[in-house]
């Protein structure tokens, strides 16, 4: 099994679209998107057919390791101010499909519910985080 090419993703943060900085060095990232609905079958006794009923569509959690650095203003510091102060945050992914401007990009509010700092790597410390997604991402197309 190969492991997923994140190489040339960007990943950004901010209280705003506009303000948004890259998160830092991303080490690793668990999805682009994660989104699943409950399922619920049913199997009458009446007939040999099941029915299959699909539940509310779930935006999954999220979850990044990238490096850090305490006194550093990049996008995982803004991460940990947002678990901090219990604030909604922009998160923004870039994929690498670009068509000569920028490649496609999912932009969604977040909430951060988990900001562990683990060991160090090339100086800097690792920040494992957590984000939850509140509402529906929005996608743009790559240009």
């Amino acid at each position: 099994m190969s492991l997923p090419d994140y190489q040339g993703i960007i990943v950004k943060a901010g209280a705003d679209v506009a303000s948004a900085v890259d998160v830092g060095d991303l080490l690793d990232l668990s999805a682009v998107k994660d989104k699943s609905r409950a399922v619920k079958r049913y199997n009458p006794i009446n007939s040999d057919n099941q029915i299959v009923a699909a539940g509310a569509l779930v935006q999954g959690a999220i979850n990044m390791t990238v490096l850090y650095d305490p006194s550093a203003s990049q996008g995982v510091n803004l991460l940990e101010t947002a678990i901090d102060d219990n604030t909604e945050i922009i998160v923004i992914v870039e994929m690498k499909d670009s068509l000569g401007t920028n490649g496609t990009t999912i932009t969604r509010t977040c909430r951060v519910t988990n900001f562990k700092v683990v060991g160090e790597q090339e100086g800097k410390y690792k920040a494992e985080v957590t984000i939850e997604t509140v509402g529906t991402p929005a996608e743009t197309a790559a240009a």
